[in-house]
């Protein structure tokens, strides 16, 4: 099966080094994630629309274009693309870059002018081998797969188009759209070195559930533009968080404790954390004193954990967010990991 990748870049004028080793001679930059999508095996219901979905292959003979928020201003970028949870290799024979038409987020149209090809070990094509990820080479750029299972972020809250055939250059397309991303796990900058990241690790509040499409308004991106507004501009905030995730078992995608050294500590330039999930532990399971008890108990083991590991891997900050949302009949439970999160917060030392 063939697929073809256009990535719309949203704002920013970036270039990429041919060599990290190289740059790294020349420079003290290092590579930043600006952009992350949490990665998760796509259920039935997001898969591509048809004929894009082909019952037992996906996007055979398409091109898929999506668009993506970046963060921080660098001189160089680069992407990765993963396989993670395919159920097969998968074949991308090309792949490029270019400005979305007018900048905007989630449009079909692209600025041919700006378009650039993306190389894999020098190569235009790449075979991503089942369960792996790969990155692109660096590039300057100025300002399907066989099987039913395949990796991608069903909460996108951003529009991406598909077309048959290799229409990565075309100026604009028309075939089907959806609202989710596929294939694409992070892009990463070229920045100086007190630029870095901070990794949201949360549910479908912090993917953006309530936000508009296209508009990139979830509270992650809003918080953002407020430091932007207040002169911080070398913190990128890297959205790792998915709707129905839950942090022990259950929920949609992995569980925070299966992910959460893939989608934050390893991680290139992350220098703090935010923990914001735990409602769908606490609401997806049962509501007598026992049950709550122990989901309870291994929330605060988990968070406990990852705080402790965070420490571990040099983090600047991890932290947990504001106290679970109420949630009916657990408000108790929210009650005793609130004091827990305030001991976390106020503790330096804590885990």
């Amino acid at each position: 099966m063939l697929a073809y990748l256009l990535f719309l870049w949203a704002t920013l004028a970036l270039a990429i080094p041919i060599d990290d080793n190289l740059y790294e001679l020349q420079d003290d930059n290092h590579w930043v994630v600006t952009w992350t999508s949490m990665t998760q095996e796509v259920e039935q219901s997001n898969l591509p629309p048809s004929p894009y979905n082909g019952g037992s292959v996906q996007f055979r003979n398409a091109t898929l274009r999506q668009t993506f928020h970046a963060f921080i201003g660098a001189s160089r970028i680069r992407f990765q693309l993963t396989n993670t949870f395919g159920g097969s290799d998968l074949p991308i024979t090309a792949a490029s870059v270019a400005f979305p038409l007018g900048g905007a987020a989630g449009v079909s149209g692209i600025d041919p002018a700006t378009t650039k090809g993306l190389t894999f070990s020098g190569s235009p094509s790449v075979v991503i081998k089942q369960g792996a990820v790969v990155y692109s080479d660096p590039i300057d750029f100025k300002q399907g797969q066989s099987g039913t299972r395949i990796t991608g972020h069903p909460g996108s809250r951003t529009t991406s188009w598909m077309q048959n055939g290799n229409q990565v250059n075309t100026s604009s397309i028309g075939g089907a759209s959806t609202k989710h991303w596929y294939f694409a796990s992070a892009v990463e900058a070229w920045a100086p070195r007190n630029t870095s990241a901070m990794i949201v690790l949360g549910d479908s509040i912090s993917d953006g559930r309530g936000s508009d499409d296209d508009k990139n308004n979830r509270w992650p991106d809003l918080l953002l533009a407020r430091l932007q507004k207040e002169g911080i501009t070398n913190l990128a905030i890297a959205n790792q968080a998915a709707g129905g995730n839950a942090v022990l078992s259950g929920g949609l995608g992995p569980t925070l404790l299966t992910r959460y050294s893939r989608d934050a500590l390893t991680q290139q330039g992350v220098s703090r954390v935010l923990i914001f999930e735990g409602v769908n532990d606490i609401g997806g399971g049962g509501t007598d004193t026992g049950s709550q008890q122990r989901i309870g108990d291994g929330l605060i083991a988990a968070y406990q954990k990852i705080v402790a590991d965070c420490k571990k891997a040099g983090l600047a900050t991890c932290q947990i967010g504001s106290p679970i949302r109420p949630r009916h009949t657990v408000d108790r439970r929210r009650g005793q990991l609130g004091a827990l999160f305030r001991i976390i917060v106020a503790s330096p030392t804590y885990g």
